[in-house]
């Protein structure tokens, strides 16, 4: 809970300072495929809106990481766990 409310603080702070955040996100699915992503927000509200849809969707773990580095679209690699 604490590390939640301080990457909360962080993100409010941007939000003030320089009107957006950026998140990285990592995550891998049911069959080894790894995916990885950064996305600006705008609003708190809109990235609490996208963990909860990815909450309806994750297969496997899935990481968020409040970073400094410029938004990149999805990348997947991996075939899985050798299932062709």
């Amino acid at each position: 809970m604490k590390e939640s409310l301080e990457m909360e603080n962080k993100i409010l702070k941007l939000l003030l300072k320089q009107g957006s955040f950026n998140i990285e996100c990592n995550s891998r699915d049911c069959d080894g495929v790894e995916g990885h992503s950064i996305i600006k927000y705008t609003s708190l509200e809109d990235y609490y809106k996208e963990l909860e849809s990815v909450a309806e969707w994750a297969e496997g773990p899935v990481s968020h990481n409040l970073t400094e580095d410029e938004p990149k679209s999805h990348t997947s690699h991996g075939q899985g766990w050798g299932i062709n």
